[in-house]
């Protein structure tokens, strides 16, 4: 429970990062809003990097729940991590398109319901061991 509620973590912190991004770029609001004045490639980097992380975390809680009914849904968070990490990579490297933008913002939130989702399953089956012992 401690690593998922620290991979938990590491996602929440990713994808405050990456309004710090959107905050640096061309698609902070209208073109008459003020940008943060942040290097956008640099915040790019460690945005991908927190990410990176998170993935990692992911893997290693795959390995640790073989056996655990929480497993699938791990595995799912970490399909649509790699699929929003796809998408990240795409638009940094197509030169923001916002159709990608839009996508990658809804992917946020779509990736944060499921680690959500994933979370409440292993605090459940934690729950549920200390209740028996």
């Amino acid at each position: 429970t401690r690593l998922s509620i620290a991979a938990y973590a590491v996602l929440c912190a990713s994808i405050y990062l990456g309004t710090i991004v959107t905050g640096a770029g061309p698609h902070a609001g209208d073109s008459g809003a003020l940008r943060n004045g942040l290097d956008p490639a640099l915040w790019s980097k460690i945005h991908a990097w927190s990410v990176w992380l998170f993935i990692a975390m992911m893997l290693v809680l795959l390995w640790r729940l073989r056996a655990h009914p929480a497993r699938g849904r791990a595995l799912a968070v970490l399909i649509l991590s790699l699929a929003q990490g796809g998408i990240g990579y795409a638009q940094y490297f197509t030169g923001l398109p916002i159709s990608l933008v839009i996508l990658h913002l809804a992917g946020a939130t779509i990736l944060l319901i499921a680690a959500t989702w994933f979370l409440a399953a292993t605090a459940k089956s934690n729950t549920d061991s200390a209740r028996e012992s």
